[in-house]
């Protein structure tokens, strides 16, 4: 079998040899575009449809989905795909049609699962190989406690001989997350693991291998699992769309930050989603009068529409100045302010 797996045939014939090829062909393609193979350019990454939270906001749905074949960087691009060959020859033959539904599912419920709390760029295929993980935990579990027999032969000669290589997965997988992200937090290292992406991946492998179970043993149709999984990716992938989750998750950042430079910077990218945001219009030309950007201070309160509401935020700004002993900026903005509004 692993013979037949290295045979030019295996990329067409079955969907995880295809997927490989498409990510080769975007990998390939990023890294001429951006002339490094090794850490392409974020910008061309975002420009092929990388998960962007502010874009994602503004109604680019797709961006929850392109990301599975995208990778940053080569030791990225690799690992996936290794990753992907060997779970695809294991699972494939098990899953069918569904193997198909299953991965693509998989990565959009990891990218929405991510994007819930993370407002970084994302690109990769984990969370879609983390659903498969999900399915082959289930018939794991259930080969091992109720049939009493082990179905994944290759898979075990691979991870030499673990009885329940999909559960060690499973535990390296978080057990990792938490070193690196400890390391990234308190020793400088540059590695951080997306573990939101890896859970919503596994948690909808593990939803879609329950449903294949009872549709293989139990009469039920796997379609009914699949409909349901489906809409509740589209439930949950609304709050991201339509902007107001990710605003929040903005605003919340720029609260919970003493930087102002960072509040300005979450509060930008508020506005960007919502332009008329009170709260972020506010909060911004705050922050820009008190760092003396009194032209854009007073931008940010003319887009306020209601009279009284800005007149309130113009009075409220002057206070705030003057207990800043800000009397240039204070003067400046009643000038501004004020010929503006005749």
């Amino acid at each position: 079998m692993l013979k037949e797996d290295m045979m030019p045939s295996f990329y067409w014939k079955t969907w995880a040899g295809r997927i490989i090829v498409i990510n080769f062909v975007l990998f390939a393609w990023l890294s001429y575009q951006s002339k490094d193979i090794l850490s392409p350019s974020l910008d061309y990454i975002i420009a092929l449809g990388a998960k962007e939270p502010v874009l994602i906001a503004k109604g680019a749905w797709w961006r929850l989905v392109f990301p599975l074949f995208l990778h940053v960087g080569f030791i990225h691009f690799i690992l996936n795909n290794l990753a992907l060959r060997t779970l695809g020859r294991v699972l494939e033959p098990l899953l069918a049609k569904s193997f198909l539904f299953i991965y693509i599912g998989g990565g959009i419920a990891a990218n929405i699962a991510s994007s819930y709390r993370s407002l970084v760029v994302g690109a990769g295929a984990s969370g879609a190989i983390f659903a498969l993980v999900g399915v082959g935990w289930v018939f794991e579990w259930y080969f091992l406690t109720v049939r009493k027999e082990y179905p994944f032969s290759l898979l075990k000669r691979v991870l030499y001989y673990l009885r329940s290589p999909f559960s060690f997965v499973v535990f390296l997988n978080f057990a990792l997350t938490f070193l690196f992200n400890l390391g990234s937090t308190h020793w400088d290292l540059a590695i951080m693991i997306d573990n939101d992406a890896h859970l919503g991946g596994l948690v909808f492998g593990v939803f879609c291998g329950l449903g294949l179970l009872l549709s293989r043993y139990k009469r039920w149709h796997f379609s009914l699992f699949a409909a349901i999984s489906a809409l509740l990716l589209v439930i949950s992938a609304w709050p991201l769309v339509s902007g107001s989750h990710i605003k929040n998750l903005f605003l919340s950042k720029a609260k919970n930050t003493e930087n102002s430079y960072e509040q300005f910077y979450y509060l930008s990218k508020a506005l960007e989603i919502d332009s008329e945001d009170l709260h972020a219009l506010v909060a911004r030309a705050s922050i820009a009068a008190l760092h003396s950007e009194v032209a854009l201070a007073v931008s940010d309160l003319m887009k306020i529409k209601d009279k009284k509401v800005r007149e309130l935020a113009f009075v409220q700004l002057k206070s705030t100045l003057l207990a800043k002993s800000k009397l240039a900026e204070l003067s400046a903005l009643e000038r501004i302010f004020l010929s503006l509004e005749k």
